[in-house]
């Protein structure tokens, strides 16, 4: 299972001013977990505001918190990158919003079975509620109500495979067009001669629930042996539904007089070495194979 968590910076606590209703100053009261103190929760769904859990773009929010109120003040959540878990104070501000783990939320529901937390967007005092929506069952429920399994309830609904389909089928019509995968390319030499590396990504601080590996953009170092000069270039392909490797743009800057040549010399490698010798997996999503992005480091050896 692909880790998917987004990344979010820490803000200080911001100063909200309360809103007058009806002539008085009135102020919601502030969410209180005193009442689910020790009750494990796992995360079952994150949705964007259109109710998927897809973008456009193919970014998918995979429910992967598990967290405990220790104190009513104070949160236990399971960072799964380490498998340990690592406590955080919870602060609570303006009306419903709280600061936690580095992220301001918003408390939707507080109950005993569940809670639905909403991510905020903060910026220069002001406050969107632009990001994803958190629902948490308790571990209790799940298993003593629903008789079910976690993993069972955070596999995507059916409105999400069906948004899924219809995108990567008009994406594919289209050979510069991408969707982000959750099972990235996968390339493997069929030639002795040419050696292929896959580089790991770092997931950064392991502290940071929010850390992630990110998957979309696969790299990918080739070095092909009794190639037939010495050569070093780097670039990004897109590799179709099919599994062919297809140029898109360099990563170095190329001089103008000269892009014509290189664009050449890197699709004849594309076509002589690599398309022949590689087993190239397309990206799936979903079990849907499609378009996707990959940054690959060809090396040539005489």
């Amino acid at each position: 299972m692909r880790l998917i968590f987004g990344c979010f910076l820490l803000l200080f606590p911001l100063l909200f001013s309360s809103c007058d209703y009806s002539g008085q100053k009135y102020l919601k009261p502030k969410p209180s977990f005193e009442k689910v103190k020790g009750i494990g929760y796992t995360e079952v769904r994150r949705s964007f505001n259109s109710g998927l859990a897809f973008s456009p773009a193919g970014f998918y929010l995979e429910p992967s918190w598990k967290m405990k109120f220790i104190l009513k003040d104070s949160v236990r959540l399971f960072n799964p990158l380490d498998n340990r878990s690592y406590n955080f104070h919870v602060h609570f501000d303006h009306d419903s919003v709280i600061y936690m783990a580095r992220v301001w939320m918003r408390v939707k529901k507080v109950s005993s079975d569940s809670l639905v937390f909403r991510i905020l967007s903060v910026k220069d005092r002001s406050i969107t509620e632009t990001g994803p929506n958190m629902t948490f069952y308790a571990d209790k429920y799940i298993r003593n109500k629903l008789k079910t399994w976690p993993e069972i309830l955070q596999m995507p609904a059916k409105k999400d495979s069906l948004f899924v389909k219809s995108r990567i089928r008009d994406l594919n019509q289209h050979a510069d067009s991408i969707f982000l995968p959750q099972i990235p390319v996968r390339i493997e030499s069929l030639d002795a001669k040419i050696q292929v590396k896959k580089k790991e990504n770092s997931v950064g601080s392991k502290k940071n629930i929010f850390a992630s590996e990110d998957p979309y953009q696969p790299e990918y170092s080739i070095v092909i042996n009794k190639a037939y000069r010495d050569f070093n270039y780097s670039f990004l392909g897109i590799v179709d539904y099919k599994g062919n490797i297809n140029f898109k743009s360099s990563t170095v800057y190329i001089m103008p007089e000269f892009q014509e040549t290189r664009l050449r010399t890197i699709k004849g490698i594309i076509d002589v070495y690599l398309k022949p010798s590689l087993k190239v997996e397309a990206a799936r999503t979903l079990g849907i194979q499609h378009n996707s992005m990959i940054l690959i480091n060809v090396k040539g050896i005489k």
